[in-house]
């Protein structure tokens, strides 16, 4: 954490041989099985926008300042006032959602 915050370079750690394979059992199925890769894509995007649009109904703000660069493989929100994402992410894990908090400086203010 020490390298992001000063904003250089740090070699992080080699990637683990589960995770590699657990790649490569995820783009075989996206691959192989039905529906195809673009409706896998089409699926993405649509779910991202239904997600996007209930952070904004529920009054919270997106990351992206501008929606044309919002991905569709992430959404990241930022957090209101008093709540922290220390205390979002195990409830949301309790409901089988996985989320991640913000990084450095912005650990607790976004959840993505």
């Amino acid at each position: 954490m020490r390298a992001y915050n000063n904003k250089t370079a740090a070699y992080f750690a080699t990637p683990l041989a589960n995770l590699i394979r657990a790649n490569h059992a995820s783009l075989s199925e996206i691959t192989k099985l039905s529906p195809s890769l673009d409706e896998w894509y089409r699926i993405h995007k649509q779910v991202s926008r239904r997600v996007k649009s209930l952070a904004d109904q529920l009054g919270l703000s997106l990351v992206p300042k501008d929606t044309a660069y919002v991905a569709n493989g992430m959404t990241a929100i930022y957090l209101p006032d008093g709540l922290v994402a220390s205390d979002v992410v195990p409830r949301m894990a309790s409901k089988g959602i996985t989320i991640a908090a913000g990084l450095g400086d912005a650990k607790n203010a976004h959840a993505s």
